[in-house]
């Protein structure tokens, strides 16, 4: 069967298939260090080998499929960044996030190569998870990684930010996330405060230097607190585990306390959230027991343990939240 535009079913099947290629092109394009090399302006593509240290008989497909791709432009016979790329993946820039980039290509790439494997064994396939949340990233992880969650988790933040109502809201801490909604929140709102527990100083220390404050607090533990935010943290537990933080998180709250989870729910009809689903096999990748839930299915946890008034927010970028009080 054509379409309108002349693509046949099995050019749109072939097309998810080789997915790869172009992954596998940007990701090594970061790794080289090509946009790095032109964040300072164009260069021709033989200056670009010789930067970045690309053979002569593989630079010019490399270099065009970037065009294509539209990560780079060319002039002529020079190649400069997209706008995009100049803004997030030069590594000179305080907006670079391909430290993300760098953790799926030494990670994530390899790692997805063990799907089937996963499949049919229902067992993660790496010997030592890494955390999806940068608060607790493993040591080596980088300030580039953390600095790139940051930047990819900015909008997300904003939204929620938007959505929820945070009248009457004097202290908040995340649990499993960045601190960078805490930090937003306080420039905000100033009359909030409050912190994130288990984040990693250096975490802490980007999120301040990102967003120009210096107001980020630490934990070791749960702290009393008018909002606790859990993000990205539910989906890794087995269901026990879960149950005892909801029911850790609704006992420690005072009464009309809030509850925040947030993670790439999948959408109740499991047909619509591919970044969530996708999310989700890569925690079987990773994880014992994690997988990503349905919204419906955290709002009934929130309601289970207690929470009342439980809704649901959409955040886009395939995110979203379930409120719930105490």
């Amino acid at each position: 069967m054509t379409s309108e535009t002349g693509e046949t079913g099995l050019d749109s099947l072939l097309s998810v298939a080789a997915g790869f290629m172009a992954a596998r092109t940007l990701l090594a394009a970061v790794e080289l260090g090509v946009f790095t090399v032109l964040g300072d302006g164009a260069r021709s593509g033989a200056r670009i080998a010789a930067e970045a240290g690309l053979h002569a008989r593989a630079t010019p497909d490399f270099l065009d499929a970037l065009v294509a791709l539209k990560l780079l432009v060319r002039d002529g016979d020079a190649y400069r960044n997209s706008a995009d790329a100049d803004l997030y993946l030069d590594r000179g820039k305080p907006t670079y996030a391909g430290g993300v980039l760098e953790r799926m290509g030494g990670h994530d790439y390899p790692m997805w190569g063990s799907l089937t494997g996963a499949l049919r064994s229902g067992e993660p396939q790496v010997a030592t998870p890494v955390a999806s949340s940068p608060a607790s990233s493993p040591a080596g992880a980088g300030r580039d990684y953390q600095d790139g969650r940051a930047w990819a988790l900015a909008p997300v933040v904003e939204e929620l930010i938007a959505r929820v109502d945070w009248s009457g809201v004097e202290t908040v801490v995340e649990v499993g996330g960045a601190g960078l909604l805490t930090v937003r929140l306080a420039q905000a709102y100033p009359g909030i405060s409050g912190g994130v527990v288990h984040a990693t100083p250096e975490y802490a220390e980007n999120v301040e230097r990102l967003f120009l404050t210096d107001q980020l607090v630490t934990y070791d533990d749960l702290p009393p607190a008018d909002v606790y935010v859990l993000s990205e943290v539910l989906a890794r537990l087995d269901p026990a585990a879960r149950d005892a933080l909801l029911a850790r998180t609704h006992g420690s709250l005072p009464p009309g306390g809030m509850l925040v989870v947030q993670d790439r729910m999948v959408d109740d009809g499991r047909r619509r959230n591919t970044a969530a689903l996708l999310s989700s096999l890569g925690l079987l990748l990773e994880t014992p027991a994690g997988r990503q839930s349905t919204t419906a299915e955290a709002g009934a946890w929130l309601a289970a343990a207690g929470f009342r008034d439980v809704a649901t927010e959409e955040l886009g970028h395939g995110w979203s939240a379930v409120v719930g009080r105490r």
